[in-house]
């Protein structure tokens, strides 16, 4: 069981998440490691260890064949981001009921050193090029 027998909101820390990404867009930043400004207030992943194309089939459904070249996907898990000072939060939606959002656990602003900071969570990248 995915949530361990805790509630959907509380996730235990050994839980994997999954972040999608493209390095080719946008260029230089294959992986958001902050929200966008203005549109977002925290950063989505995926519950549990997603391969690759179930990812890419997750983030858009139109996308039958599974991910592209250039797409990614990285991992971590709910406990690293605590410890980081994140707070990830199981927020299922009708299309994703695996979604979890990533906000911050304090009232610091969301810098690029948090930024960084939230990339150091990660600890592998798996590429297509890479997964086939």
């Amino acid at each position: 069981m995915l949530y361990h027998g805790v509630g959907l909101e509380e996730l235990a820390d050994d839980v994997v998440l999954t972040q999608y990404g493209n390095r080719a867009y946008p260029p230089g930043e294959p992986f958001r490691h902050q929200p966008r400004e203005g549109k977002e207030r925290e950063i989505s992943l995926m519950a549990g260890r997603m391969g690759l194309d179930d990812a890419a089939r997750t983030v858009n459904r139109h996308r039958r064949e599974g991910a592209h070249p250039d797409d990614g996907v990285r991992y971590t898990t709910v406990g690293l981001l605590r410890a980081a000072g994140f707070r990830p939060a199981h927020t299922p939606s009708r299309l994703m009921s695996n979604h979890v959002s990533v906000s911050l656990a304090g009232e610091e602003d969301w810098t690029d050193a948090v930024g960084v900071r939230f990339d150091q969570c990660f600890t592998e990248i798996i590429w297509k090029e890479e997964s086939r």
